[in-house]
């Protein structure tokens, strides 16, 4: 063949392609996989974003969960007090 006159045979010409091969199959696998992880990443810093949101607006709820029920007891006792005066109204 042409290759043995350079001094490389032909087994050694395939060896040659299929490492070559693996090389840039290893490089493009890693150039995906640092792709997928920078996306990967980027998506975690919007669910760390919306976690921190809705723990937010939690608190603001509870808060205001607390204040309605407040409110709700002092109406419900001035309802019964109002309630306990027509009853005795007529005794």
């Amino acid at each position: 063949m042409c290759h043995s006159r350079f001094g490389i045979g032909v087994m050694e010409v395939c060896f040659m392609k299929i490492y070559l091969f693996i090389l840039w199959y290893m490089f493009v696998s890693r150039r995906k996989m640092q792709a997928r992880i920078s996306e990967l990443e980027s998506t975690a810093e919007q669910a760390k974003g919306k976690a921190a949101k809705l723990e937010k607006d939690k608190s603001r709820l509870t808060i205001e969960i607390k204040d309605v029920s407040m409110q709700l007891d002092e109406v419900s006792s001035i309802a019964m007090r109002t309630a306990m005066r027509h009853v005795f109204k007529y005794f």
